[in-house]
């Protein structure tokens, strides 16, 4: 690299026709000799990489003198650019105007090969803090937006809070409504159902069963075997023993040991005209039942219905009596 610099100097000297070695000359071969100096003081070395290779060469003491080199043309541009230093100590001549001239090329020629190599050297290190302080910029614009982004998801994640709070909310109220638009429901049965038993005692059967109808699917009293029993009753009452007969299964459905609705089987199947055989199967189930508190009750309503005398013809029923 000293020869490189020693050749530019030789031939641009020879250009002006000045002596061959010149001020680059001069000035290579102070900067080589400053980095011999360096590297005699120093166990450190440079390192190349061999291009395309992936090679660490060691640059040895030829490193130290190429950055002496590279210091010496540097400090003198430094000292044209700061100093009233002049290149005509360096140039014979000095009278000529063509030499003056040419001190001037040089100085330009020094400064511009001084930047360059400032360039060089410290081009990656600017680039890099440049590089660096924009991508902190960026890095910076990222966070705030990340920040913004965050602040939205919490600003939503409120929202999302709030709007489930409300639809609980709202949830619940509908289900209050519902709950009282049931018990609403319920007390119209109730009171239906009040109706139609106050038509049963006034012995108006027709409309008692006009009201049992309006709460046949009533939840409060679909599966309550009472008022199968009492729409049967009615049913009966009207001639409509047929009805009275599917009213009373029902309630046998659900409580199939409740001794009233097997009392009204009974007598329905004997004005239906049952076998004897069935009539003395449920006679003989009632009388299964003599824990129940209304057994002593039901017993003295089969002896004295007219409505069973089918049953009473039987002669398994009169021995029943002679026991």
């Amino acid at each position: 690299m000293c020869l490189v610099f020693i050749a530019f100097g030789y031939f641009f000297s020879l250009a002006l026709e000045k002596n061959p070695i010149g001020i680059f000359g001069i000035i290579t071969i102070s900067g080589a000799i400053g980095g011999v100096v360096t590297s005699l003081d120093t166990d450190k070395y440079h390192e190349l990489s061999i291009p395309l290779t992936g090679k660490i060469l060691p640059s040895g003491f030829i490193g130290h003198s190429f950055i002496g080199v590279c210091g010496a043309f540097v400090g003198v541009g430094a000292a044209i650019l700061f100093t009233p230093l002049e290149l005509n100590v360096f140039i014979n001549n000095i009278k000529d105007h063509s030499t003056i001239e040419n001190s001037n090329i040089l100085k330009t020629l020094i400064i511009t090969i001084a930047l360059g190599i400032i360039g060089g050297f410290s081009g990656l290190p600017i680039i890099s803090k440049l590089s660096n302080h924009a991508l902190k910029k960026i890095e910076s614009k990222v966070n705030e937006h990340n920040q913004q982004l965050e602040r939205q998801a919490e600003t939503q994640k409120i929202q999302n809070h709030k709007l489930k709070n409300e639809q609980e909310k709202n949830k619940q109220q509908q289900q209050e409504i519902l709950k009282q638009q049931q018990e609403i429901k319920e007390a119209r049965d109730d009171l239906e159902y009040n109706r139609g038993m106050i038509h049963i005692a006034n012995n108006d059967y027709k409309s008692a069963l006009e009201c049992f109808e309006k709460i046949e699917k009533s939840n409060a009293y679909i599966n309550t075997p009472k008022f199968w029993i009492n729409r049967a009753f009615a049913a009966k009452r009207t001639d409509n023993v047929s009805d009275a007969m599917s009213f009373i299964d029902k309630a046998l459905k659900i409580a199939p040991n409740n001794i009233y609705a097997l009392y009204n089987k009974l007598c329905y199947s004997c004005l239906l005209g049952k076998e004897d055989i069935e009539l003395l199967k449920l006679y003989q189930k009632v009388k299964e039942l003599n824990c129940d508190p209304d057994y002593t009750k039901i017993m003295e309503h089969i002896k004295n219905d007219k409505d069973l005398k089918k049953l009473k013809e039987t002669d398994a029923y009169k021995r029943g009596q002679e026991d």
